[in-house]
């Protein structure tokens, strides 16, 4: 499903819509649209594609949110994720969230 995307340039990968169905402390449980697939965007995936903007879990375990408490990723959101790269030792795809509310 997602080899070919890699393949692109990746301002002409596309973007997948899915939903944000959990959120725990080291992972984001998102299903996508099409197809209706589960996927995980880990913690320290995250980390790494933001670096300028660590995200923490909300008290009521429901949301990343940034060092002002604003909210950035939240239970039943809907988001766009695109292919960011193969991690080959862990054998798994990293997709990538896009358009997130500024900082």
């Amino acid at each position: 499903l997602f080899a070919g995307d890699l393949a692109l340039p990746e301002a002409d990968r596309p973007r997948r819509t899915a939903t944000i169905m959990g959120i725990t402390d080291s992972k984001v449980h998102v299903q996508l649209d099409a197809p209706t697939i589960d996927v995980k965007l880990y913690a320290s995936d995250l980390a790494q594609l933001l670096p300028s903007r660590p995200l923490t879990l909300d008290d009521a375990g429901v949301a990343l949110v940034d060092r002002q408490g604003r909210t950035v990723l939240a239970v039943g959101d809907a988001v766009d994720l695109v292919v960011a790269r193969r991690d080959e030792g862990r054998k798994r795809w990293v997709l990538a969230p896009v358009a997130l509310p500024e900082a």
